[in-house]
């Protein structure tokens, strides 16, 4: 699996939000959750849903990651290797990958 750096850069900036805003137990609590869920990605244990996203390529998958009220989203599409991508991740509140 890879991360790609807009990706990463989603997951430090929901990161760096708790951090401001949450106790330290939520911050870990969550880092395991998204860890969890790469990892599940990566073992193929999951499947996401067609991104509806337009003008998109039909094979972007969105992966929702259930915590609290909301959670977080990541899309990612399978390469010619057949390797998970992982192209963008933000809270489900927001309404776009940064």
């Amino acid at each position: 699996m890879i991360v790609t750096e807009k990706a990463r850069q989603g997951i430090n900036r929901c990161l760096a939000f708790l951090e401001n805003n949450s106790a330290g137990y939520v911050i870990n609590d969550v880092k395991s959750t998204i860890a969890d869920s790469l990892d599940n990605l990566e073992k193929g244990l999951c499947t996401g849903l067609f991104s509806d996203e337009e003008g998109e390529d039909e094979f972007l998958y969105e992966m929702i990651i259930p915590y609290g009220d909301s959670g977080y989203e990541y899309c990612y599409f399978i390469d010619a290797q057949g390797r998970y991508i992982v192209s963008g991740f933000k809270h489900q509140k927001e309404n776009d990958y940064y």
